[in-house]
């Protein structure tokens, strides 16, 4: 078969009793200077109409279809036009409590019971220049004097910060204000949520970390947000009823103290795709306001997560003494990655969770660029991309799940990193949703280890979708979103329309449900029928002198038909059969002497965007021709030539009809006119060809 795979992990995300599919929702990243990517296509292009500033917090949220909504900042959001939301402005004064100097200043997250809903979870920057003015707007000095400008910014109200340290927050958007563009709800903006210990005076002055995940809940329709401070998890339930406000509270190590804030804030936390571990990174337990450094004691901890209580248990030092930045899982939830500075170096490394002992499991794998860590984000391909600072580009874990020999990084736009058209992401990554990401079935290739969703076909091709034949399942197939109630097998057999063109695309999605309460697993596989190019027999004659062995030229006969093809990647090949009927390509097809006269060889023409190929009967013959020598004349300059010519062959007592005349032999071979006229027939038309 001539069909193309693509490597693209679907970002299905099902919610049980609403009957969603998400797709697309992760599709349209938002971030940096301007910057963006869109994965529509399977592969990550680069997009560059977002309006979003920023160095670190960003975030943004698609429909199903991959149709960008809106994304924000944590402060202004904008919508799916690149508007800015009338009750989303913060110059307008109107803004939402987040910051995007926070590490994660925005996480959107679907309302499980209102297709129109969703939540912005905002995260603000717990500044220590805000904690000393406190309860006052800052910034203060750490003797609590009001300062002009942050002195690590060296900027002021409101460019650098809006003065106080808000805390942990959610929005509400509305998708049906505005005309469907979306507007956050009046009354339901900026609603505080209680991440820290209400009476110590201390936690009030700082209230939250940048820390901010989510993750679907054990019963498949549930979303578990969580974030962390000092020395606490805070997960919020969000259900078909909304968010329950009051949190888990899960209280164990290690301890970051108040004291190393703001610096102590910095660092991802992301829970697992499979909503059973929790990845946390924290930059330093130490931090010098007056100097502004940092120390690099830091470190990357792991915990357990129970997706049915929203516990968080265990607190595994995965590695210390570093200052980290950005974690990740792999998309089948074995591998973790962080980025770190250690001892002036920008490092990534791998963990194996599948090992006795995870911590010793660390492999530092190598990168080329000296800037600071960054974010690390898996993609819907389930791929991980990281920024690299001050360059247009994304690098790029091919293979998170791979074993750490076989780990493919890359910085190189020509070996798979983000080329981002000349727009720069700096710290940051849009956050999603983890269960996004999560490693589903393959019912292209059940047998292979990443996950395929879109396969190119020729249209006279079918193929044979399926998935293992498990106990106590349902099979329920949909094709572009109509179910196929006939079909309840595992697997199913797809052939192109004939009633429609080419090419045409087919979608289809398989969802298997249990008896006992596991989440539904879900396939799919987005069909691309490609046309065949259109070609037939045809017959090619070369003039060949009496008794003389022809010689084809398969090269200019391929020229020749090729001009005929506008399309660049329409492409011709030749092939003869041997003796026992085999077929085999033609070696030196510039000088092709066939054993008999007429003689058969298949040509193709193959589309090399598309790989399809369509073949024919090429039949090589030839016509043959005599020369008559004639006796060398000496023309005085002023006769006639065409008169001297016409007497000599009265002379030789020979009929002709309109001779032609040339100096040698070879030149007349070369530059002979066929009086019987070469015709191809290609395409349904017929095309005389002259040899000049």
């Amino acid at each position: 078969m001539n069909f193309r795979l693509a490597l693209v992990v679907s970002i299905l995300l099902i919610f049980n009793n609403l009957n969603i599919q998400a797709q697309g929702q992760a599709n349209n990243w938002y971030f940096g200077y301007n910057a963006g990517i869109n994965f529509d296509n399977g592969t990550p292009t680069a997009i560059t109409n977002g309006q979003i500033n920023t160095s670190e917090g960003c975030s943004s949220i698609s429909d199903a279809s991959g149709n960008l909504l809106f994304y924000s900042d944590g402060r202004t959001v904008w919508n799916r036009n690149h508007q800015i939301m009338g009750n989303a402005d913060y110059y307008g004064n109107s803004g939402l409590h987040g910051d995007p100097s926070s590490t994660s200043s925005a996480l959107i997250v679907p309302h499980p019971g209102d297709k129109d809903l969703y939540f912005i979870f905002t995260v603000d920057e717990p500044h220590h220049q805000n904690a000393f003015a406190y309860p006052n707007q800052g910034p203060a000095n750490s003797n609590g004097i009001p300062q002009a400008n942050y002195s690590d910014t060296n900027t002021a109200v409101p460019v650098a910060d809006d003065g106080f340290n808000n805390g942990f927050n959610y929005s509400v958007v509305d998708m049906t204000l505005n005309n469907g563009l979306g507007d956050v709800v009046t009354g339901q903006k900026n609603i505080h949520l209680i991440t820290y210990d209400q009476n110590d005076p201390e936690e009030l002055k700082y209230k939250c970390s940048e820390k901010i995940t989510a993750v679907k809940g054990a019963d498949c329709s549930s979303i578990w947000v969580i974030t962390h401070f000092v020395n606490s998890f805070y997960a919020f339930k969000i259900d078909q009823n909304g968010i329950n406000t009051t949190p888990v509270i899960s209280t164990i190590g290690p301890n970051i103290p108040l004291n190393a804030y703001r610096r102590a804030a910095l660092g991802y936390i992301k829970a697992s795709p499979d909503g059973l571990k929790i990845l946390t990174a924290h930059h330093t337990k130490t931090f010098d306001p007056t100097s502004g450094d940092d120390l690099p004691n830091g470190g990357v901890y792991l915990s357990d997560f129970n997706p049915t209580t929203g516990q968080v248990t265990s607190s595994t030092a995965l590695v210390e003494n570093v200052n980290p930045y950005g974690v990740e899982f792999s998309a089948n939830s074995t591998k973790a990655y962080a980025t770190a500075n250690d001892n002036l170096a920008n490092k990534i490394f791998q963990w194996d969770l599948t090992a006795s002992n995870m911590a010793a499991s660390i492999n530092e794998i190598l990168i080329t660029t000296s800037e600071q860590a960054t974010a690390l984000q898996l993609g819907p391909d389930g791929r991980i991309y990281k920024p690299v600072i001050g360059e247009p580009k994304l690098a790029v874990i091919k293979n998170p799940n791979a074993d750490f020999n076989s780990i493919e990084y890359t910085e190189s736009t020509f070996e798979g990193a983000v080329p981002l058209a000349q727009k720069n992401a700096v710290f940051g990554l849009p956050p999603f949703i983890q269960s996004f990401f999560v490693d589903r079935i393959n019912i292209i290739n059940q047998d292979d280890d990443e996950l395929i969703t879109n396969i190119s076909l020729c249209e006279s091709e079918n193929y044979q979708l399926a998935y293992l034949n498990l106990p106590n399942a349902s099979y329920t197939w949909s094709k572009n979103d109509s179910p196929l109630p006939n079909v309840t097998g595992n697997s199913l057999l797809v052939t192109p329309d004939l009633s429609l063109g080419f090419p045409q695309t087919q979608e289809y999605i398989l969802e298997i449900t249990f008896n006992d309460g596991k989440c539904p697993l879900i396939g799919t596989a987005n069909i691309t029928f490609e046309a065949l190019p259109d070609i037939q027999d045809y017959t090619y004659f070369q003039c060949t002198r009496t008794n003389q062995q022809p010689v084809f030229n398969l090269v200019e006969i391929r020229e020749k038909l090729s001009a005929d093809f506008p399309d660049s990647n329409l492409v011709f090949e030749f092939y003869e059969w041997d003796k026992d009927n085999n077929k085999n390509l033609i070696s030196n097809p510039q000088n092709y002497t066939p054993a008999n006269l007429p003689t058969q060889l298949e040509v193709q023409l193959i589309n090399t965007q598309t790989s399809c190929k369509n073949q024919a009967t090429l039949t090589l013959d030839t016509s043959n021709y005599n020369l008559i020598p004639i006796q060398q004349i000496v023309c005085n300059i002023d006769q006639k030539i065409s008169k001297e010519f016409s007497s000599i062959i009265e002379a030789t007592n020979i009929s002709f009809n309109n001779p032609k005349f040339y100096r040698t032999e070879d030149e007349a071979v070369k530059k002979l006119i066929l009086t019987q006229k070469i015709r191809l027939k290609l395409l349904r038309k017929t095309y005389p060809l002259v040899f000049i």
